[in-house]
């Protein structure tokens, strides 16, 4: 079995930084839209740990367009309730830092 996913989407708010232990952690979700030119649009948490968050933190804000590939993961806090994210194992920048559209309404 197989549990990989790959998204292509612009950050919806600034990552953070975040330590857990000796590990840096920063969630972030991208607005990723459910095909071109469509109307819709799919909100997608994610979760990425180590350097590449320090970088993701440092070198990305609100509106970049990046491309995340990671293991989706369900929690279900409790009964009838879920909660979906992508732990990403790879994060690419499709945009340089400073072309950002820091004027996004996301």
């Amino acid at each position: 079995m197989l549990n990989q996913n790959v998204f292509i989407g612009r950050l919806t708010r600034d990552p953070e930084r975040k330590d857990v232990g000796d590990k840096v952690v920063s969630n972030f979700s991208i607005a990723v839209d459910r095909s071109y030119g469509s109307d819709e649009t799919d909100f997608i948490d994610c979760a990425v740990w180590g350097a590449q968050a320090e970088n993701l933190v440092k070198y990305q804000k609100k509106g970049s367009l990046i491309a995340v590939v990671g293991r989706l993961q369900i929690d279900r806090p409790e009964p009838g309730k879920q909660y979906h994210k992508v732990n990403c194992q790879n994060i690419r920048y499709l945009e340089k830092a400073n072309t950002n559209n820091n004027d996004s309404d996301w």
